[in-house]
């Protein structure tokens, strides 16, 4: 069990890391100085330096944080019931999809972590185990006779993985988009390529309980 202090040395890495998300997403990794990161955290720079050694430091946590997250969304969604809500996607489902949470990263440093060898090793680990996943859901839901047989499962995974990624960076960029009409083409996709129809509802006999 955490004591008070662990739990208040915890939030205040989480607190340095979402000052330091939102420093990088405003100035990118080469602009964001220690300074302005201290100043967003409202902390020393020793108390910052305490918990990360230098920005690599905190951009590879974030990354780590926000993989995490992904990926947990992401297994939510590699489901029936995940993939049957995909179907029915309206434009306020879609916003939630999108919305950025406190560690979101700009692309510009996801592209810094990317010229780092440990980062794009942890990337395309990350993005390769996601795949997997997705790939796994589709083919169990063939043999439960759910998704489509004519659908190649790995394919499709990657497809889904790059519209949510286009999605999330078009969003970013703030991006013109007419939600309603792109969450309906979403639910389109899922509903007519990915999924097979659901049953028709069975009446009930006037009578019966």
């Amino acid at each position: 069990m955490r004591t008070k202090d662990e739990a208040l040395s915890e939030q205040r890495r989480r607190d340095i890391l979402a000052a330091a998300a939102t420093v990088f997403k405003q100035k990118g990794f080469h602009g964001a100085r220690t300074e302005d990161i201290c100043a967003q955290a409202q902390a020393s720079p020793g108390t910052v330096f305490r918990y990360f050694d230098n920005k690599n430091a905190m951009i590879q946590a974030i990354a780590m944080e926000e993989l995490a997250r992904y990926g947990e969304q992401l297994r939510e969604l590699a489901s029936q019931a995940g993939l049957r809500w995909m179907a029915q996607l309206n434009a306020t489902d879609l916003a939630a999809l999108l919305t950025p949470s406190e560690f979101e990263l700009g692309s510009d440093s996801w592209l810094e972590l990317s010229r780092n060898p440990p980062g794009r090793a942890a990337i395309e680990l990350a993005h390769k185990d996601l795949h997997n996943a997705l790939a796994a859901a589709l083919t169990q839901g063939q043999k439960a006779g759910w998704v489509r047989s004519g659908i190649h499962p790995s394919g499709v995974a990657t497809l889904i993985l790059a519209l949510l990624t286009g999605l999330g960076f078009d969003t970013e960029l703030n991006l013109p988009m007419d939600q309603a009409a792109t969450a309906k083409a979403l639910a389109d996709f899922f509903g007519e390529y990915v999924l097979t129809p659901l049953p028709p509802a069975q009446p009930h006999a006037a009578g019966k309980r």
